[in-house]
């Protein structure tokens, strides 16, 4: 069927088929050229209403996922697309799952809230993404799926205490969590390898614990502390085949390498440490010169290293970050889902290990000097330069 002609239906709401059809013709006449497209969700038959008829383009939300394939079936010529997809939840660096069942809070003025919200695990939302994008990826009707969301938001939570939406490959801070690698590995050449969780599990030595890892290599191996480890023959010679690759490995302190390999050469490798208690901090900037517009920005992020410079993934550190000079702190965020403090302050806690402060120019050009700093040493300091 053609844009404009409606499927009759007793029960069809014809006024959002009608509005839709005057959103469509009046962006034709504005651009004859560009497709109109439309998201619906998998709730109402907008069929039936002539709804899924008026737009060049049809996308499917969330769980209009579930009819794509009937539509594409009743309506072959349709241009399709899943417009929403992935909205499963995880917060960055958590992989044990939270009990909340039952608990109850009560806040400074004396309100009573039922805590039903908890922070989601890195494994929930990485089965998440695999199934839906499993879903698009073979069907070939259609044109393909629109994230919800690649970057976490605030809102659209699963209860108290949880401010977040934990959907996206990337938290609230634009730092990655876990399921980013898988894109990476479906979507670039360039060989690539991430192994997941830190080797830091409260667990007595020789318990099996679980080592997982995005690949694109043709073959990963694995040792802990000099030892190869072993693992099926199908993970570790076909990595670029399968969603991730995991091996079950008695746990013991250490180091544990990763070295991907094409054509038997090594062409990448990735290190985890059992970290020691939080000595250091570290800032990565990414960008180092900003306008001197007042209004141009840099993103810092902080994170807490044990005395050998490994990474702390669960530090839990209170930080204060100092501007001087020709910039001001625009605000700091930790990615943590139930952290409630004010993000317009100076300083505030890590979140499993991290922190995010954004630093804006002021108009004048100059130099812009940034101190971060903790409790028992932890220190850094970064220096930025503001030109016109």
């Amino acid at each position: 069927m053609v844009a404009g002609q409606y499927r009759r239906a007793e029960n069809g709401n014809r006024r959002l088929t009608e509005k839709l059809q005057a959103l469509h013709d009046h962006c034709k006449k504005l651009d004859p050229l560009r497709p109109t497209a439309v998201g619906l969700e998998g709730n109402a038959d907008a069929n039936a209403n002539g709804f899924a008829m008026v737009t060049d383009v049809v996308g499917y939300n969330g769980g209009g996922m579930g009819i794509d394939e009937r539509d594409h079936r009743d309506y072959p010529e349709r241009c399709m697309v899943i417009s929403e997809f992935a909205s499963g939840r995880g917060a960055r660096g958590v992989y044990q799952a939270e009990s909340v069942s039952g608990e109850i809070e009560t806040l400074g003025d004396g309100r009573v809230f039922p805590r039903n919200g908890c922070r989601a695990t890195e494994q929930d939302l990485i089965h998440a993404h695999i199934k839906e994008w499993s879903h698009i990826m073979p069907r070939n009707y259609l044109a393909g799926g629109l994230m919800w969301s690649a970057i976490e938001y605030r809102g659209e939570t699963c209860g108290w205490p949880i401010v977040t939406s934990q959907f996206g490959a990337l938290d609230i801070c634009r730092f990655p969590k876990d399921v980013y690698y898988y894109y990476k590995k479906l979507w670039t050449k360039e060989p690539m390898l991430h192994i997941f969780p830190p080797w830091n599990h409260d667990v007595p030595p020789g318990t099996m614990v679980e080592l997982c890892s995005f690949s694109n290599c043709d073959y990963v191996e694995v040792s802990v502390n000099g030892k190869k480890v072993d693992g099926f023959p199908e993970y570790l010679q076909r990595g670029s085949s399968f969603p991730y690759m995991n091996w079950h490995i008695p746990y013991e302190k250490g180091e544990v390498v990763a070295v991907g390999y094409n054509a038997g050469l090594e062409v990448c490798r990735e290190v985890l440490r059992t970290p020691e208690i939080p000595s250091a901090l570290r800032i990565s900037a990414d960008r180092e010169i900003l306008k001197a517009d007042g209004e141009d920005i840099a993103f810092l992020r902080i994170d807490v290293l044990d005395a050998n410079g490994t990474f702390v993934p669960d530090a839990d550190e209170l930080l204060t970050v100092k501007v001087d000079g020709a910039g001001v702190l625009a605000g700091i965020c930790s990615g943590d889902p139930a952290g409630h403090e004010k993000e317009s302050a100076s300083q505030m806690h890590t979140f499993n290990g991290s922190l995010l402060a954004i630093i804006r120019s002021k108009d004048d050009p100059g130099e812009i000097s940034v101190a971060v700093n903790g409790i028992n040493g932890l220190s850094a300091a970064i220096k930025l330069q503001s030109e016109k």
